[in-house]
This record gives structure tokens, sequence and C-alpha cells, in this order.
């Protein structure tokens, strides 16, 4: 991506020449598609173009190079657990009503309980015993199929808060690096929602 300055240089001087100038950019001057993606990530000389119709928009390149960002950091479960850990103690007393959201902490039992909280408690449970069975034996064992489909659609509005629970664990088992029990989780749910 290049950030682009207007250069006052090429700017043209008068409401006549702008108009001149506009015509001439769209017609002669502007680059094709091709060659202005052929130009990313090298410095290229000044470049001036026109956008519009009687309004000259001026971008120049010079010594504009791409944004490259860094490298995202590789997750880990410990390193996902601290940060679980200090989501905790920052969202602690602002727990909804209503949804799943005390099932993000590790004792839920301290929250009050919503109807669609005690409706899916047992099943979390499940899934949350299950997690951690293929933890421990190191082995992707297949999850529950009943737990997850009364998360299936729990939960009022367009993304249900079972939707989002179940939605959630395939986010961090995918990030842990966890593909097969991640895959093996999405194999249920998909063959229930396909039912």
């Amino acid at each position: 991506m290049a950030i682009a300055k207007p250069n006052p240089e090429l700017a043209p001087k008068t409401r006549d020449s702008l108009n001149e100038y506009s015509l001439s950019a769209i017609n002669k001057e502007a680059p094709s598609i091709e060659q202005f993606t052929a130009m990313r990530g090298r410095k290229t000389p000044k470049l001036a173009y026109n956008v519009g119709l009687n309004l000259s928009i001026i971008i120049s390149t010079k010594g504009v190079c791409s944004w490259v960002p860094s490298k995202a950091s590789n997750w880990t479960k410990t390193s996902i657990l601290v940060g679980l850990n200090a989501l905790e103690n920052l969202v602690e007393s602002n727990i909804p009503d209503k949804g799943l959201g005390r099932f993000i902490f590790e004792y839920p039992d301290r929250f009050p309980s919503s109807d669609e909280s005690m409706a899916a408690e047992h099943s979390i449970e499940i899934l949350k015993n299950w997690v951690r069975q293929c933890f421990e034996i190191q082995m992707p064992i297949i999850p529950d199929k009943e737990a997850i489909a009364s998360l299936i659609g729990l939960g009022p509005g367009l993304t249900p808060s079972g939707d989002d629970f179940l939605g959630g664990m395939l986010i961090a088992l995918h990030i842990c690096g966890e593909k097969s029990v991640k895959n093996n989780l999405y194999v249920q749910i998909e063959s229930l929602i396909d039912s």
C-alpha cells in the first residue's frame, strides 16, 4: 500500500489549466491499472494523474514504497492462556447478564446465569473436557455430537451465543495449531448444519 501526498509543483495554476490538465491526464497521462500495480513496492519517479471530472487529485509516489507490516506473533497455548488471564481481569466486571460470556472464565459459577447459559452449561462442560482430553493424550478425539447440536442456534440474534461459542473454539484451536482437533470439531458442526 503506497502512502501518497500531493505535490504542489505538479498542480495546475489556474482553473482553465485545471480543466485542460484534467482532460489531458485522463486521456494520456494516467497509468493503466497494470502499470500502477507493477509500480507497487518500488520507488518510482513522480507520477501525477487525475481522478474525476474537473477535480484534480495529484499523487506523487516520489520516495514512497509499500508498507510491509511486521510478522504476526506466533501464538502458543501458553501465550493464549496469558492473554485470556489478562482478558479475564479486564472484563470481569462487565459480563453481560445474557448470553454465554460467563464461560470465558475458568470458574463461571461466580457470575449470574442467563437462560442461555443454563441451557448451554452441560454441553460446554462436555466440550471443555473433550479439549482437555485431546491435549492430555496428544491425540484428536471425536467431540460429542449432542453437545455441539445443543449449542448450534442457541440464543437470540443473527449470531446466537451458541454459534459464537463454537466459532470461538474453532478459531482458538486453529491459532494454537491444533488443526486435527479443530477439524474434528468442524466436521461435527458441518454435519449438523447440513442435516
